[in-house]
């Protein structure tokens, strides 16, 4: 199994566990990587199914979609960073931040650039690129950097606070991706499960938790 999303981080331990404790003898094994690399694996055999961001997967074979749940992005900071005391900010009163942005290899960074300059405003110019949760967390919980995270991520970071700015048409669906030329095997399937009942637990609690 592969993933290339950070948000994906809190729905695969679900499935996972409940996998292993229905079926304890069955290896997983969890690889993460860039779209391209990871769908040249799906095509090759190496991994069985990929969770990911519907859009982000276009391997030179057919493939089946499972989708698993939508949320939003939003704007994080560090508690106490001095965007908080700007009022529903727009994102050009933003630019002047360093923002931490995802790879230009990604769609993501591409419907960023694209808010931007709908917005009036362009890419910040003190930039870092990277997408590693664990390192995109740390720099903002130390710096003045502005990052985008998946909501569901975001909430779960008691040191990061959100921005009310919203990121209008910038969400994603999360979906499970497997080769459609055969059937999957009795462990996928079983994974397809869990993770299809994972995403529904994502998803209610989407619609449930008021947006702060």
């Amino acid at each position: 199994m592969a993933t290339h999303l950070a948000g994906a981080n809190l729905m695969l331990p679900q499935a996972i566990t409940r996998l292993k404790a229905e079926r304890p003898k069955v290896r997983v094994v969890v690889r993460e990587g860039l779209p391209d690399r990871l769908t040249a694996e799906l095509a090759s055999g190496e991994v069985d199914l990929i969770v990911g961001r519907r859009g982000q997967v276009a391997p030179d074979i057919p493939v089946r979609q499972l989708e698993l749940y939508a949320e939003p992005f939003r704007i994080v900071c560090r508690r106490g960073h001095p965007a908080l005391m700007l009022e529903n900010p727009a994102l050009a009163e933003l630019q002047e931040f360093p923002w931490i942005l995802p790879g230009i290899q990604t769609s993501l960074r591409g419907e960023l650039a694209e808010l931007f300059r709908r917005e009036g405003a362009g890419l910040p110019e003190q930039q870092i690129e990277c997408t590693l949760p664990l390192t995109v967390r740390t720099i903002v919980e130390e710096t003045d950097y502005l990052a985008v995270l998946p909501q569901t991520l975001a909430r779960t970071e008691p040191q990061l606070a959100l921005l009310s700015t919203p990121l209008t048409g910038v969400s994603q669906t999360i979906v499970a991706t497997y080769a459609s030329g055969y059937s999957p095997s009795p462990s996928t399937a079983l994974m397809l499960q869990h993770l299809r009942a994972a995403g529904a637990r994502m998803g209610t609690e989407q619609s449930t938790e008021p947006v702060k």
